[in-house]
């Protein structure tokens, strides 16, 4: 089931609580309110705990600067300690993931680069 995101629209004027234009947005996702609240469109703006965090980008899904600069950090040190390691499953994603270069791992690469080869010129051809 797929949610609609509400955006709420500033009584007086013609824009949301995060600032677009009502324009901006379908008709029937925009809301008229009294309180001035934030767009739950736009989450990024809401002053919450988990803001700057790598929770932020993950579960709650934000994309602002502060949360995907967390993420990459921790991906980042999560790619320092594994990379070179033996992978937990040889041939899921250990290529990339753990830089392994065993006939498994690196056959099961080979053949998801091949597909998705495959599919990328069938997009650019279409």
């Amino acid at each position: 089931m797929k949610t609609r995101r509400l955006h709420y629209k500033k009584l007086g004027v013609d824009r949301t609580a995060c600032g677009y234009a009502t324009g901006h947005f379908r008709p029937d996702t925009v809301i008229t309110f009294i309180r001035d609240v934030t767009c739950l469109g736009c989450l990024k703006l809401m002053d919450e705990p988990w803001h700057g965090t790598p929770g932020g980008y993950t579960n709650h899904h934000c994309r602002c600067q502060a949360c995907t600069a967390a993420n990459a950090k921790r991906m980042n040190s999560w790619r320092e300690r594994h990379f070179g390691l033996e992978p937990p499953h040889h041939g899921e994603y250990g290529y990339n993931a753990y830089g392994c270069r065993c006939a498994v791992c690196a056959g099961d690469h080979a053949t998801r680069m091949a597909a998705w080869r495959e599919t990328s010129q069938k997009k650019a051809s279409s």
